[in-house]
């Protein structure tokens, strides 16, 4: 996640990739428990002290999340790709925030085709990475001028 900041406050936000989960499967992610069981044990080493796969740092869209309302940021672009096994809570996440009426900001969807999970560290000179980087570099470049 990269921000932007400017006059105290907070122009935009980036979710490249981002890593969502929960306990309920969602859309069309995995139902594979082997997978499943990874991410609940993965998530339970990266973050000892959550709840869980459902806490809302994880699960931010899930019950008993805080409303996005409150999202202290003007601009959201949520970056996902084709085959990540993580694109569904992603793009859960921005269709949440399109869809919240109390949140005054911005969300774009940017997905990138034919590609997995953070391919753009994997593969960082090939042309959908550069692509990428050009989105982003125009998504933060909107209010310089």
């Amino acid at each position: 996640m990269a921000l932007c900041a400017r006059e105290n406050s907070i122009e935009g936000m980036v979710l490249i990739h981002p890593g969502f989960w929960g306990s309920t499967v969602v859309g069309l992610e995995s139902t594979d428990d082997k997978l499943r069981n990874l991410m609940k044990s993965f998530w339970s080493l990266v973050c000892p002290d959550s709840k869980g796969v459902d806490d809302p740092f994880l699960n931010p869209v899930g019950d008993g999340a805080p409303s996005l309302s409150g999202l202290a940021c003007k601009r959201v672009l949520v970056c996902v790709a084709e085959m990540d096994f993580l694109k569904e809570r992603g793009r859960i996440y921005y269709e949440k925030l399109r869809e919240n009426i109390d949140w005054n900001g911005e969300v774009e969807l940017c997905e990138t085709q034919g590609e997995e999970h953070v391919f753009h560290l994997l593969k960082p000179n090939c042309e959908n990475a550069f692509t990428l980087m050009n989105r982003l570099v125009s998504f933060f470049n909107v209010h310089l001028n």
